[in-house]
């Protein structure tokens, strides 16, 4: 049974498979998961992270399938990052008023990367498969596992909320 994971892990081969899989899709899943996150070191914990549930997997090195689903992966765990980091900032933001600060003090300058931050996953991670790894509508629904009408609609939607926030920041 190949990939089946025995009372000793998995199989040799497919270690080898695994990490030379690895090896070839580091680089473009690290850039991947740093234009969600904006934070190389971030980004690295997404990759690794994601390749240890993709090694859980049982899921072949082979199949064409494989790449998108290490990139949903990363996506996933982007999204999970990003709501306890909403949490914690939401309650920081509290502590912030509570204390007599400004909350608009850390929203004052806007510039690209707080903007595509300032995003939904889903829509920075349609803008990073559409600009970035320059894939194709079909790909990036398959990757997502959405509707290449809601492909275009996220897209739609991002760039839309970028042009507008772009636009108030370069008003004085």
């Amino acid at each position: 049974m190949e990939g089946a994971i025995g009372i000793f892990g998995p199989s040799e081969s497919r270690m080898e498979r695994l990490g030379a899989w690895f090896a070839a899709e580091y680089e473009p899943l690290l850039r991947f998961a740093y234009f969600l996150t904006a934070d190389r070191e971030t980004a690295e914990d997404l990759v690794q992270d994601a390749f240890l549930r993709v090694n859980r997997s049982r899921g072949r090195v082979e199949d064409p399938a494989f790449p998108a689903y290490a990139r949903k992966t990363i996506v996933n765990l982007a999204r999970s990052l990003f709501r306890r980091t909403a949490t914690a900032q939401r309650f920081e933001m509290r502590q912030r008023m509570e204390a007599g600060g400004d909350p608009s003090e850390a929203a004052a300058s806007y510039d690209l990367r707080r903007a595509l931050l300032a995003l939904p996953v889903r829509q920075r991670a349609c803008l990073a498969l559409r600009f970035y790894e320059d894939k194709k509508e079909q790909e990036i629904a398959d990757v997502l596992e959405i509707s290449n009408a809601a492909v275009r609609k996220q897209l739609e939607r991002a760039i839309k909320r970028l042009r507008a926030s772009l636009k108030e920041e370069q008003v004085p």
